[in-house]
């Protein structure tokens, strides 16, 4: 469980952008590159920090919410984990968690399929088809998508931390978002689960409290738009800057990936140990053939994922000197935002979100 844990809270499952004179990123390639079937598979790598993960979030048309993770770690200081975790809330519920540890030498992938997996949960991406599939204990997920569009990544993926540095994060909107259909069994009860899910994939060698203090999130559940951003801090030593990953398409096409965004946030609301997180976000960007902005409200937090909360006073001292003490809010939130395609009059989305305040510091 220790060693699971601190792979868990050191590995972000978002994209990352590069912070001025210390985040390094090659920009030779286009700024919107499609992801290839190699992007989608493992990334091996032999350092003691190299951990990678695919990411799937989800919501049904009924306010069923879940979160799936397939992980591979190997954290060098302990012995590597492959896991499988699971956060899944029923609508108008909070989340349960359920973590399933695996052996590295379960992890399991097939090129031809493109599937990966741990034990007899898997995920598999080829062509415009998405396949989750989870069978573990207390948990069964039979979940089939097609994609609106495929993959992106910004350039090649990849954030070197200096120029001359071997350290580096690898981002992939794998699956910036699909149509799913499917049903979920949690603790012997059946769920419905049609509806949306994107998909991230991401590989790092560093520590990521080591760069890391706070990000935001959010994921748009309209029937004909996507809007999906991650805004990220850093911490002091790259210079406290927010940096940013932001998808806008809608069914026909990807209209704009990019890593810029004015975004303001509030921390209105306190966590039952009174931490404080944010609950609403206002964004806007502008561009020559695009302009949005929009205001993102949460209407309750469904999720408080501290993993320091379910292990013993030794666990976490040792998660601490490692992680610090990160807590994650989600929240069901309500979006209310304004677009406009090539001088087009402004079109009104509102509809549903799942934002999420990350703390890497446990605030």
């Amino acid at each position: 469980m220790l060693r699971l844990a601190l792979a868990l809270v050191l590995i972000p499952s978002f994209a990352l952008a590069a912070a001025p004179e210390a985040l390094v990123v090659d920009r030779s390639t286009p700024a919107m590159s499609r992801t290839t079937a190699a992007d989608w598979m493992r990334h091996p790598h032999d350092d003691k920090y190299y951990t990678e993960n695919w990411t799937a979030c989800m919501r049904s048309k009924d306010g069923n919410v879940a979160f799936v993770q397939i992980l591979y770690s190997n954290i060098g200081v302990l012995s590597g984990s492959a896991a499988v975790h699971v956060a899944f809330t029923p609508a108008g519920s909070t989340a349960s968690h359920h973590v399933f540890e695996h052996s590295l030498s379960e992890y399991g992938q097939d090129e031809g399929s493109g599937r990966v997996g741990v034990g007899a949960s898997w995920m598999g991406l080829k062509g415009d088809s998405l396949t989750i599939r989870i069978k573990e204990k207390d948990v069964e997920m039979t979940l089939d998508a097609t994609t609106w569009y495929p993959g992106y990544k910004l350039h090649d993926g990849v954030i070197r931390f200096g120029k001359d540095s071997d350290k580096f994060v690898q981002t992939f909107f794998a699956v910036p978002r699909a149509t799913m259909t499917g049903t979920a069994v949690v603790s012997g009860k059946k769920y419905v689960m049609d509806g949306d899910v994107y998909v991230d994939h991401f590989v790092q060698n560093v520590i990521g409290t080591d760069y890391a203090t706070h990000w935001w999130t959010n994921r748009f559940f309209h029937p004909d738009y996507t809007v999906f951003f991650i805004v990220f801090r850093t911490t002091k030593d790259y210079g406290n800057k927010r940096v940013v990953r932001f998808f806008v398409g809608d069914r026909k096409s990807a209209l704009h990936f990019g890593d810029s965004l004015t975004l303001a946030t509030s921390a209105a609301w306190s966590d039952p140990k009174g931490h404080k997180h944010d609950s609403k976000y206002s964004f806007s960007w502008s561009g020559k053939k695009l302009q949005v902005k929009g205001e993102l409200s949460g209407k309750r937090m469904f999720d408080r994922d501290a993993i320091l909360d379910q292990m013993n006073a030794a666990q976490r001292q040792v998660v601490k000197i490692f992680a610090g003490n990160p807590v994650i809010y989600r929240i069901d939130g309500e979006a209310d935002i304004g677009l406009s395609i090539s001088g087009s009059p402004e079109v009104r989305l509102q509809g549903s979100a799942v934002m999420e305040s990350i703390v890497l510091g446990g605030e």
